[in-house]
């Protein structure tokens, strides 16, 4: 076993073998924890509600497909190329900036699946973790947070959590996977 020192969030600032550890202020209002961790732990780990995720990662498929369209200004000189370049109509899909668009929608499909809205039409990240804070700190088990606050069950973004990371099949897809890269750091598409 392993010892790990955790902010509230969950991640390792520093690992180390029983009876290593430094002191820290455990006091009021710290933000840190010496916690036990198994002996594989590393910093890429993540504690959420005191349990030991390995590698964590977390891809948002939405914010990845932003990024993969790149910058504002980028698209709008692709956009104005094809303009000048006279491509209107069905011409415009062969154009700069709609295959670098769609480029970006094949590449987030084929790795994230389809992208998904709630009811309102905002984007829906179903293995977002769980963003722990000062309230809950990541130290704290569930029934411990929803001991402390009861209102947490009928959060939206808890029940979502609980419905796909905790009780669910978990991410279906590699979130330590390559990323999207943005589409004007690739020559093929300026």
């Amino acid at each position: 076993m392993k010892r790990a020192l955790i902010s509230v969030t969950g991640f390792p600032t520093d690992i180390a073998n029983p009876g290593e550890e430094f002191e820290i202020y455990t006091g009021p209002g710290s933000s840190l924890r010496w916690v036990d961790a198994p002996d594989e732990v590393t910093l890429d780990w993540k504690l959420e509600f005191n349990e030991w995720i390995p590698d964590q990662g977390h891809v948002d498929p939405h914010e990845a497909r932003v990024i993969g369209y790149g910058a504002n200004g980028a698209q709008f000189a692709r956009l104005f190329d094809d303009i000048k370049a006279g491509l209107f109509g069905e011409a415009a899909k062969e154009g700069k900036f709609f295959r670098a668009v769609q480029s970006v929608k094949d590449e987030t499909l084929a790795k994230y699946g389809e992208l998904e809205y709630d009811e309102n039409g905002q984007p829906l990240d179903k293995y977002k973790p769980w963003a722990h804070n000062e309230l809950i700190p990541a130290w704290m088990t569930r029934e411990e947070a929803e001991e402390a606050y009861p209102d947490l069950v009928n959060d939206p973004d808890y029940i979502l959590y609980v419905e796909n990371v905790v009780n669910g099949e978990g991410c279906p897809f590699d979130p330590n996977q390559d990323p999207v890269l943005p589409r004007d750091a690739m020559p093929e598409w300026n």
